[in-house]
């Protein structure tokens, strides 16, 4: 029972009372979940973050390039990184998101306009939790983040 408060409510406090398996009493601890967004269009970035907002989560974040990236997620430590494939810079989204996700340990959610068989390809190796495509659409978005986040958080 517990763990489906956890999973439901972020982070259950510690004195939750159960009785012949009913809760009597909890006590919960929202827990807004931060995202890293790695988006080289800014009004892109902006609408995204926008309604990622709207649905409860928090910014953690903003860049436009791999490199800056790679150092945000280190700073930062987001629970979920949006990454889109083309960056601004010489480092492109899928090998910053190798480097996070080999270097941190944190979940990588694709943002992609044009999905082909070879970038797909580099994806999936690079350790991709899922893909949202462009143009995006909040009830999209808002799965794709909580399959993210629960596959993340359940492992």
């Amino acid at each position: 029972m517990l763990e489906s408060l956890e999973q439901c409510w972020g982070r259950a406090h510690p004195r939750v009372i159960f009785s012949d398996q009913l809760l009597i009493g909890y006590v919960a601890i929202m827990s807004n979940h931060s995202i890293l967004f790695v988006e080289d269009e800014a009004i892109i970035a902006e609408d995204l973050a926008g309604k990622v907002r709207s649905m409860g989560y928090e910014v953690a974040g903003r860049t436009a390039s791999g490199e800056e990236a790679l150092e945000l997620a280190g700073q930062l430590m987001p629970d979920l990184v949006l990454m889109d494939i083309r960056l601004a810079g010489a480092m492109d989204g899928i090998e910053a998101a190798q480097r996070i996700h080999r270097e941190y340990n944190l979940p990588i959610l694709f943002l992609t306009a044009n999905p082909d068989l070879g970038t797909d390809e580099r994806v999936r190796q690079a350790g991709a939790v899922g893909s949202i495509m462009k143009p995006f659409d909040k009830r999209d978005i808002s799965i794709q983040i909580d399959k993210a986040l629960n596959k993340t958080f359940a492992e």
